[in-house]
């Protein structure tokens, strides 16, 4: 037995459930469990956090064992961090693999925007992100359009609640009314994805294993806040005719490794907004992630799977394995 897993839940929203997936033998305990009184870490070479970095495995009680467990979503997140620290001290050899001290940031906008902007490339544009703690914080911003927005908030499920403004009397505006007094408010810069040739908005999500990109999956959608949900899955041969033309030609290598640098081995998923005026793409949100196949796509979404390979082939359940058989 090589593998440890630590779970939040059984199925917490980061593809299909974790453990059906693994076909080789492995240890499985939840995080509110006596994970420090197990007894045979020695054998142990991969532990494997498999956790909603949004937190709403927590947040939403998909496992109501851990809001009886823990009084607030931050004690739950320092158990995590505790847990990654433990081992980081006492089997300092094992293999950690979406460290929730590094990757529970990643719920963060700000946080992550701020952090990846540091990195020295040209391919992957990170927008400007700032936080807005009263009124008057509106008044310095100078970027527009914008997107405001509560930090945090997974945009998949939230997407509703994030406000465009094109400049600076619909921020003031907007904030007064749906922000005043809140916590945790930022704005985003708005990144174009409207092409006029496909009359569509453009999203790329790339599947990142550790600092290879796996696979990728382009979406088109009539919003600008694109998302897997209410894509249209019926222009898959359009899709496939950008990728091939354009997106195939994008290299994100040198991005993704100092992603890797900074969060570490990992199950990731980088989605971004295209530019078909520029070719360029911009950061949308990292987020953890085990494969492209997820239980809350729509039928017509499985029907025409808005899935093209990228590099490397095959990732899904044999390919999960085989990485994660290499380290163990």
């Amino acid at each position: 037995m090589s593998l440890f897993v630590i779970s939040d839940g059984l199925n917490n929203g980061k593809g299909p459930p974790l453990l059906p997936l693994l076909k080789f033998p492995y240890k499985h305990m939840f995080c509110y469990e006596n994970i420090e009184s197990y007894s045979d870490f020695k054998t142990i070479k991969v532990v494997l956090f498999n956790f909603n970095e949004d937190m709403f495995t927590y947040r939403l009680k998909w496992n109501k064992h851990l809001s009886k467990k823990y009084a607030t979503e931050k004690q739950f997140i320092d158990r995590l961090k505790h847990l990654s620290s433990f081992f980081k001290k006492n089997y300092p050899n094992i293999i950690i693999y979406n460290d929730p001290i590094k990757c529970c940031d990643l719920k963060s906008k700000l946080l992550t925007n701020t952090t990846v902007s540091t990195i020295n490339q040209d391919v992957v544009y990170i927008p400007k992100t700032k936080e807005i703690r009263c009124f008057d914080d509106t008044k310095s911003i100078n970027f527009f359009p914008l997107i405001l927005k509560t930090d945090g908030e997974s945009n998949g499920s939230n997407k509703s609640r994030d406000v465009l403004c094109k400049n600076i009397s619909e921020l003031q505006s907007n904030y007064k009314k749906h922000f005043s007094g809140k916590s945790g408010t930022i704005v985003v810069e708005f990144m174009n994805s409207y092409s006029s040739e496909y009359d569509t908005n453009i999203a790329v999500r790339f599947v990142v294993y550790n600092n290879r990109v796996m696979d990728l999956m382009i979406r088109f959608n009539k919003h600008w806040n694109v998302h897997t949900t209410d894509s249209c899955g019926s222009r898959i041969q359009e899709c496939t005719m950008l990728y091939q033309n354009e997106i195939n030609k994008i290299d994100i290598s040198e991005f993704v490794n100092e992603v890797h640098s900074i969060y570490g081995n990992g199950f990731f998923s980088i989605d971004c907004t295209y530019d078909p005026n520029t070719y360029k793409l911009g950061l949308c949100e990292i987020g953890l992630k085990y494969t492209n196949v997820d239980a809350v796509w729509p039928a017509i979404l499985r029907k025409y799977s808005l899935q093209k390979f990228y590099k490397d082939t095959n990732y899904f359940v044999s390919n999960l394995n085989n990485l994660l058989f290499q380290q163990i």
